[in-house]
């Protein structure tokens, strides 16, 4: 009777245990679904403070490099470094800044430190042209003429963004007027005569050479070159005017009479055009040395008459 009453017990507080073995499951599952949902409320709330912190960094640091950029551009380095520095502490990575920023520690008189700074970045792209054009000004700048001239050729034969063949034309240009300010005219030849070698073929590039040899001291090679200005535009003033200055200069008299008569010719068929023209010094300055050669021609023309006369 005892077992039968047992069973029946069991029997009837089954039910009632798989009910609340249930409701357990339900009460836990509906916990744990909630819990879910609370960590992914969580998370999305930190993600979007998270962008929302992101984007608002973002803004900071272009505000600061614009107002950085634009006391750089008004000639104000010294804010410009305190802008840029602003800049840089809502976005280090940020390179256009970080060049910006060593260019302002340069432009006000913090050579050192914009040295340091432009190293560190050649340390990460050693072959950016820009950099080392910059480190090259900086070098010039402390007096130290073997690094500038070292830093100069490495931009010359660095990579450039943009425009590359007029950038490395340009900084061959700036290295040679350097060395010519140091009198190291042997090395400025070398820099003019690779530069020449690359020069289109064009009157204006022509007598640019020309003009640099005249700033080296070789006249006799500055005049090959605008006699080749001359060949490629045999009306332009300025190229006559120059080959003609130069061939009086190097005793060549016919030949500097002829080039400023044709410079003198030439000047009044383009004073309706855009291109080269004489200023008025200029003009007169030829006129004048016309007349004196043609005088200096005259009368070496009689004195030869006088004596061959027998």
């Amino acid at each position: 009777m005892q077992h039968e009453a047992r069973i029946s017990a069991s029997e009837t507080a089954s039910p009632d245990r798989a009910l609340a073995r249930r409701q357990l499951l339900l009460r836990d599952g509906l916990i744990f679904f909630t819990l879910i949902l609370i960590t992914i409320a969580l998370f999305a709330v930190t993600l979007l403070l998270f962008r929302s912190f992101a984007a608002h960094r973002a803004y900071l640091a272009t505000r600061w490099a614009d107002r950085g950029t634009a006391a750089l551009a008004a000639g104000k380095p010294a804010d410009a470094v305190i802008d840029l520095r602003t800049a840089l502490t809502y976005d280090p990575g940020e390179r256009t800044d970080q060049l910006l920023f060593a260019q302002a520690l340069g432009a006000a008189g913090r050579t050192e430190e914009a040295t340091t700074y432009f190293l560190n970045l050649w340390e990460l792209t050693p072959g950016d042209g820009f950099i080392n054009l910059q480190l090259a000004r900086l070098a010039q700048q402390s007096g130290n003429q073997n690094s500038a001239v070292h830093y100069y050729r490495a931009a010359i034969f660095g990579s450039w963004q943009e425009d590359a063949i007029d950038r490395r034309r340009a900084v061959r240009f700036e290295l040679l007027h350097y060395l010519i300010a140091q009198h190291d005219l042997a090395t400025a030849r070398t820099e003019l005569l690779i530069a020449a070698s690359n020069t289109p073929a064009t009157p204006e590039a022509d007598m640019e050479i020309a003009r640099e040899f005249i700033a080296i001291a070789d006249p006799p090679t500055a005049l090959t070159w605008y006699q080749k200005a001359v060949s490629e535009d045999p009306r332009d003033p300025e190229a006559l005017d120059g080959a003609g200055r130069l061939a009086a200069q190097l005793g060549d008299t016919n030949g500097a009479i002829e080039y400023l008569q044709r410079a003198l010719e030439a000047q009044p068929r383009r004073k309706q055009s855009s291109e080269s023209m004489l200023t008025e010094e200029q003009r007169t300055a030829d006129e004048a040395l016309l007349t004196q050669l043609q005088q200096a021609a005259a009368a070496q023309v009689k004195s030869t008459k006088v004596n061959h006369r027998p």
